[in-house]
């Protein structure tokens, strides 16, 4: 058993072939982080705060149920956009050799190695190179992501959520998520649906 995050060879099947397929199809040269979706697509981007007045971490029982609240409503939304009842979670983790190396995998029963990648903008010289490394999970309902999602509320655990057919994106992190819409007109909707939950910042950071 590993230790951390990686995986010598990810999984050849046919799942994999079809999940690299329907990934390429939908979000061509980009990488599963909300980060690298953001840059890729910002027509489709939008954040959203988990807290009032951009709070970024929760202090009680009332303010852990808001943060769920907000991440399970958006994430239900897009499924409604995009008629999709079961959701994809792609998990990214690291080897033993960083500190989280690990720390997402394990919370992601039944996932299996999809894909690795090296980020030559995340490498400084004189540093060891690492690479990312997706895990993906399926699950039937929003209510089986509340372990991940609090976990992601409290920086232990870094994934996106997508539909089958990858056609949009939620990223949960710690006081928020990007969400890329399937369209711009759907990115616009979500944005006037939970105004309140935008940024008070310019680019809407």
């Amino acid at each position: 058993m590993r230790l951390g995050g990686d995986f010598s060879h990810a999984e050849t099947s046919q799942r994999a072939t079809e999940l690299s397929s329907r990934w390429e199809s939908a979000w061509p040269g980009c990488e599963p982080t909300g980060a690298g979706l953001s840059r890729a697509h910002p027509e489709l981007w939008v954040r959203f705060h988990s807290l009032p007045e951009s709070k970024r971490y929760a202090d009680t029982p009332e303010e852990r149920r808001e943060v769920l609240h907000r991440h399970k409503t958006v994430i239900s939304e897009l499924q409604a956009i995009s008629g999709s009842a079961r959701v994809c979670v792609i998990g990214r983790d690291w080897d033993s050799g960083d500190l989280a190396g690990g720390w997402t995998k394990k919370h992601m029963p039944g996932s299996w190695p999809w894909r690795s990648h090296f980020d030559p903008n995340d490498f400084e010289v004189g540093e060891p190179a690492h690479l990312d490394y997706f895990w993906v999970s399926p699950y039937d309902t929003v209510g089986q992501l509340t372990d991940l999602l609090q976990l992601a509320a409290d920086w232990q655990a870094e994934f996106i959520v997508t539909d089958e057919e990858m056609s949009w994106v939620y990223a949960p992190y710690d006081g928020g998520a990007d969400i890329i819409a399937p369209t711009t007109v759907d990115r616009d909707a979500l944005k006037l649906t939970h105004e309140e939950w935008l940024s008070n910042h310019p680019f809407g950071f």
